[in-house]
């Protein structure tokens, strides 16, 4: 039988509610609403696949509880800028956040520099597929998280990006780098199906690992 909004109230709703770290709803297509997140006072992770029910008022619902670390979301076009930022801004423990080919993300989502104002836990973020994203997204990113824990930024899938995201990515991990001179941090960069060209990747080293999968 196919899980329906019902059935996930019932479920999260019950003696999971105060004990569920960890939720993974994929391919859940027939899922029809979420508001039944908001009775997760205590979830770490979420990942959510394949849903055209997913929406912002969900997220703000779960976002409430501010307990999320690990955040995944693929393929939910009813997701927008709002819902994400509610996570951001309220999750302080947040390190990881996926939007994987997320139609409804804005070019737009880094400009609110407050919400991002805590994100210097961040140790992986992917926009894989998120085709509204742009060069000007990620001069805006930059100027909102703090890039001093970032790993890994997944930037695959996306045309409208060009090298021009690498020398600014370069200039803000050297400004980074030149506050704390002790990190031995490396970024490693995700470019498969961008705009970006292999020629020049090893001048970026050794603050940037520039992968093409």
């Amino acid at each position: 039988m196919a899980l329906d909004g019902n059935s996930l109230k019932l479920m999260l709703g019950g003696i999971l509610k105060d004990q569920l770290r960890q939720l993974s709803l994929l391919n859940c297509q027939r899922l029809e609403e979420f508001s039944a997140l908001s009775l997760c006072t205590c979830l770490t992770q979420l990942d959510i696949e394949k849903s055209k029910a997913l929406n912002d008022e969900a997220l703000k619902g779960l976002a409430q509880h501010g307990r999320l670390r690990i955040v995944r979301i693929n393929e939910c076009p009813k997701v927008h800028d709002d819902g994400i930022l509610s996570i951001v801004s309220g999750c302080t423990a947040l390190k990881e956040l996926e939007l994987i080919k997320c139609s409804g993300i804005s070019c737009e989502l880094f400009s609110n520099v407050k919400a991002f104002s805590n994100s210097e836990r961040f140790e992986r973020l992917s926009l894989s597929g998120c085709e509204t994203i742009t060069n000007n997204s990620i001069k805006q990113l930059i100027c909102s998280i703090k890039l001093n824990k970032l790993q890994q930024l997944d930037l695959s899938q996306n045309m409208n990006l060009d090298d021009s995201v690498l020398e600014m990515l370069k200039g803000a991990l050297e400004k980074a780098k030149n506050l704390n001179r002790e990190s031995k941090l490396v970024l490693t960069v995700c470019c498969t199906g961008t705009g970006i060209t292999r020629q020049l990747i090893s001048k970026y080293e050794p603050l940037m690992e520039i992968v093409f999968y």
